[in-house]
């Protein structure tokens, strides 16, 4: 994510907690995304459409 062990070791509580809530956010999208595609790959034509249509 771009921290450095050594910087993230210098980081106060507060921005530790701000760095963990990012990262948090970043995984569940990209979990979103992966289930997304998942869902995606076993549908057909039609429910490929419906699909893209609800997350878009």
């Amino acid at each position: 994510m771009g921290h450095r062990l050594e910087d993230v070791g210098g980081y106060t509580f507060d921005q530790v907690e701000l760095f963990l809530g990012a990262a948090a956010r970043i995984e569940k999208e990209d979990a979103r995304l992966g289930m997304i595609v998942a869902r995606g790959s076993q549908a057909d034509e039609k429910g490929f459409k419906r699909l893209m249509k609800e997350f878009s």
